[in-house]
């Protein structure tokens, strides 16, 4: 069961802002608290994108039919807060008929990278280009922009796991809790993030521990910083959300570190977990990229010898 703490509320003086807004801006942050939490906690943020045009569920829906097959998913969303071998049912039917009937299909529906559409990269982009001057100064440029739009049925839950990137959650229909917690100690975190880099899946085989849970309304939204474990209880009405996420050169270079330790450990190595040694971790990026780089190039060798 989750561990009481009490519910984030958005009352804090640097992060509340008044909903009238230029156009311009699409996001509200407490620039000062966004600069000092970003990269390790949780931040309550505020948008005005509850009305846009590109995030009503027909235009999702229509997004959904435009977005090739593999950048959607969806699954059925009565199930356990964990599913850690991460095998979830779902309907025998469309992305875009799963959206169109979100009111009783009781799934949840996930459209990734809808930068692939230039009208939807555009929204990404203006967002970003917002908080990017506070972020870059800390981590460096917001590269490998990606988007994703979640459609949940009526109290479904998306199960407890970790993301790799940068994140904002933003609520633009229904309400949800995103319940934000921490690994339950030092060894599982690089256990679980070796596992993933290493080709595994996010979902984590339990709950977090030290869950604050953020309740979101349209308008609402959080900060979530990379591999922090969350899961997410949708309310009782059918809930939107759009997901801006990003990677940086921090993030890139511990990556690279969790597989180079994740090849080693399948050697049968033990290598210290990233961060312990700036030369040893420095040492297996350059090795992940070279064996990169010559992978690339043995299969355009192949390539041109067929």
């Amino acid at each position: 069961m989750p561990i009481a703490c009490p519910m984030h509320r958005f009352d804090d003086p640097a992060i509340s802002a008044p909903r009238t807004h230029d156009l311009s801006d699409l996001l509200d942050i407490g620039p000062s608290t966004f600069a000092d939490r970003y990269g390790s906690a949780p931040i309550a943020v505020r948008h005005h994108l509850v009305d846009h045009p590109l995030l009503t569920v027909e235009r999702l829906a229509e997004l959904a039919d435009e977005l090739p097959a593999e950048k959607t998913e969806h699954n059925l969303g009565n199930i356990s807060t964990v599913v850690a071998d991460a095998e979830v049912p779902s309907l025998e039917v469309s992305a875009g008929e799963v959206a169109r009937t979100i009111e009783t299909s009781q799934s949840w529906l996930i459209l990734r990278n809808i930068e692939l559409v230039p009208r939807y990269k555009a929204l990404l982009d203006a967002c970003l280009d917002e908080v990017e001057p506070i972020a870059g100064r800390k981590e460096g440029p917001m590269g490998g922009r990606e988007g994703f739009v979640f459609l949940s049925a009526p109290n479904s839950i998306t199960p407890s796991h970790f993301d790799p990137e940068h994140n904002f959650l933003l609520q633009i229909r229904g309400t949800k809790t995103m319940n934000v917690g921490e690994f339950q100690d030092e060894a599982m975190e690089h256990r679980e993030l070796e596992r993933y880099y290493g080709g595994g899946h996010s979902n984590m085989p339990s709950e977090p521990r030290a869950i604050v849970p953020y309740p979101l309304e349209p308008g609402d939204g959080v900060y979530v910083p990379p591999h922090a474990p969350h899961f997410v209880q949708n309310g009782p009405a059918v809930s939107v959300s759009l997901s801006i996420t990003w990677r940086t050169p921090v993030t890139e270079r511990r990556a690279l570190a969790y597989q180079a330790n994740a090849r080693l450990r399948r050697m049968r190595l033990t290598p210290k977990p990233p961060g312990t040694s700036p030369t040893a971790d420095r040492v297996k990026e350059a090795a992940v990229l070279t064996n990169r780089a010559l992978n690339r190039r043995i299969k355009r060798v192949r390539g041109a010898a067929n």
